[in-house]
């Protein structure tokens, strides 16, 4: 069988998608915002759980335009990066740097975190 190679425009690469944990709008129209069909991820020897990419279709039957993209999280930009590539599509934290932080997880840190910081 043969392939045929057609010309194309190169991606531009770094690009962050609106969304965030799970979700995001199609970057090709903004036609939709969707919840994540898949991601990369899992616990690492550790223990720690880490989140390489999300998957996601905007679906013609939900008024999509049926693009699909991978969006990759600073940690999977992170270990693209040392592989030597740059990812097309990034998570808005991926792009801006910024961390979330979960809420807390006991008392002992909630009363902590009011007396230091003054607020929930």
């Amino acid at each position: 069988m043969t392939g045929i190679i057609l010309p194309h425009e190169d991606a531009q690469r770094g690009v962050p998608v609106k969304g965030g944990d799970g979700y995001s709008r199609c970057p090709e129209d903004g036609c939709i915002e969707v919840e994540r069909n898949f991601k990369a991820g899992g616990k690492d020897a550790r223990g720690e759980t880490y989140l390489d990419w999300e998957m996601f279709h905007a679906d013609r039957k939900q008024g999509g335009c049926g693009a699909n993209w991978a969006a990759d999280t600073k940690q999977g930009a992170e270990r693209a990066h040392t592989q030597g590539r740059e990812p097309r599509w990034l998570t808005e934290s991926a792009a801006t740097g910024r961390t979330i932080l979960p809420s807390p997880v006991s008392e002992a840190y909630q009363d902590n975190y009011v007396r230091i910081f003054g607020h929930d």
